[in-house]
């Protein structure tokens, strides 16, 4: 017989009910963790990624947001050609948590946020295979995990504007 293990089985059954599959999510727990949704439109991957709070305020980001950002789309093009070596998928979430600390989204948030209050992060990834132009941002929302398609409805209108706003992110 299989040991049960809860927060395991809770947690997988909050991703499940919001439209995650098992292999679109990494296996923490949403309540003691921050999530980043990752709409990589080069591919049309789309995953959702935690990283605990507590680890996320003892990060220290190794390079700036730009270099980290173009790591970032590096990875995500390994992932979802399922190429992406386990210590690949290993330093994913430093790059991802570095990355989005760099970043004025981040900056703003932290400026208005609640004591012990999670983000919930989206990161558009546009462009080419070679070169990729990544967009964070963010929703305040007491949801332990979004649902797909607010996920997708989301990341679709934030890249409608930016396509109004920044017409040079998508030329090739």
């Amino acid at each position: 017989m299989s040991e049960f293990d809860f927060d395991k089985d809770v947690s997988s059954a909050h991703f499940a009910s919001a439209g995650w599959s098992v292999d679109q999510f990494n296996h923490s727990n949403p309540f003691d963790c921050h999530l980043f949704y990752i709409r990589d439109y080069r591919t049309g991957h789309i995953q959702v990624f935690t990283i605990r709070t507590s680890h996320l305020e003892e990060m220290k980001p190794e390079a700036d947001p730009l270099t980290l950002g173009s790591a970032l789309g590096e990875l995500m093009l390994k992932v979802y050609d399922k190429i992406a070596t386990d210590k690949e998928q290993e330093v994913l979430g430093v790059v991802l948590g570095g990355y989005i600390k760099g970043t004025q989204t981040f900056q703003q948030w932290e400026r208005v946020r609640a004591h012990h209050e999670r983000f919930h992060a989206f990161i558009n990834i546009y462009g080419g295979r070679q070169a990729a132009s990544v967009r964070p941002f963010m929703a305040r929302v007491p949801e332990p995990v979004l649902s797909v398609d607010t996920v997708l409805e989301k990341t679709d209108q934030v890249k409608h504007m930016d396509e109004s706003n920044h017409p040079e992110w998508f030329r090739e």
